[in-house]
């Protein structure tokens, strides 16, 4: 049986203490390995205990499984929830059409 390396076992469980590096990493980690595009194109930075969520997302849905995807990293002491919401079939988010003469 071979043994997970501190890092391997951190990166697994998030149970070990990390420095706030290690943190960002696996919470990107998380992000990038979810089955919704919109999550893994998230940002999020992490200072002082506090990770905060950045972006946009088509629906709350996405908003809460980016949430639950880092909620319960240890050594994260609170979340700040900067994603936003936005329909992509709202009338302001949508490309301009192109009109011929215009």
């Amino acid at each position: 049986m071979s043994k997970l390396s501190d890092h391997d076992a951190f990166v697994a469980t998030g149970s070990l203490a990390a420095g706030s590096s290690d943190l960002l990493e696996l919470a990107e980690s998380r992000l990038r390995t979810s089955p919704y595009p919109a999550v893994r194109r998230l940002a999020c930075d992490f200072r002082d205990g506090v990770l905060t969520l950045r972006g946009r997302v088509p629906s709350y849905y996405h908003k809460q499984m980016a949430c639950s995807r880092v909620g319960r990293i240890q050594g994260i002491e609170r979340i700040v929830d900067d994603v936003e919401v936005v329909d992509p079939r709202a009338a302001s988010h949508r490309l301009p059409s192109l009109r011929a003469g215009g």
